[in-house]
């Protein structure tokens, strides 16, 4: 009888294996064109910059593998087979870094922490504050963004950044693209700043 048992509970754990969704993995893509500069004092390193991205923090409830949206506005919905293929501040940090150097070929990018000897002249900060895709077809990003001088340790840029994007047809591969098409026009806007800080 025990046998008997034994199997019947082995059949119910490969049945409710085989039931199980696949497992998807998504990735956050930078998106800012590289920027077409002909000018020759491009590659001049006394025009260069070192921009340290991070550190990048998000709000807790989407510190999680499973992508996660709203339900309503009090209720999510974290997916279980849906899964971030990186932590999402990691996620965020590497997609900026990419963004800003494509914006700027005389930008050099590192990411937080950074060593010493890679110590960036200024340091960007960024706290996400929401990004999420709202009932119906709004994506929305909120962040709050900072330009720090290394050097001093001083703030000398203080900014938000609030976007929405409409998503179409829900998928999660329809929402992970258009989360990095709002990471991209932070970028811009992190760029603009930049830019004037060299004038």
């Amino acid at each position: 009888m025990r046998r008997i048992w034994q199997l019947l509970l082995l059949g119910l754990v490969l049945a409710s294996c085989s039931s199980s969704p696949p497992v998807n993995y998504y990735v956050l893509t930078a998106k800012s064109p590289a920027e077409v500069n002909t000018d020759a004092s491009a590659n001049d390193e006394k025009n260069s910059r070192v921009i340290g991205i991070g550190p990048v923090t998000v709000p807790e409830y989407l510190s999680r593998s499973g992508i996660v949206y709203y339900l309503t506005d009090n209720s999510l919905n974290v997916s279980r087979s849906h899964l971030w293929s990186e932590s999402l501040d990691d996620a965020i940090a590497r997609v900026e870094a990419v963004n800003l150097s494509r914006l700027d070929s005389k930008r050099f990018t590192v990411l937080f922490p950074w060593r010493d000897e890679n110590a960036p002249d200024y340091a960007i900060r960024i706290a996400v504050t929401e990004l999420n895709r709202h009932t119906g077809d709004q994506v929305v990003l909120n962040a709050n963004w900072t330009i720090v001088d290394t050097k001093s340790k001083q703030i000398i840029h203080r900014d938000s950044f609030s976007r929405t994007a409409l998503l179409g047809e829900f998928s999660y591969e329809a929402l992970v693209e258009t989360y990095s098409d709002l990471l991209a026009t932070l970028s811009e806007d992190i760029d603009s700043a930049l830019d004037n800080l060299d004038r």
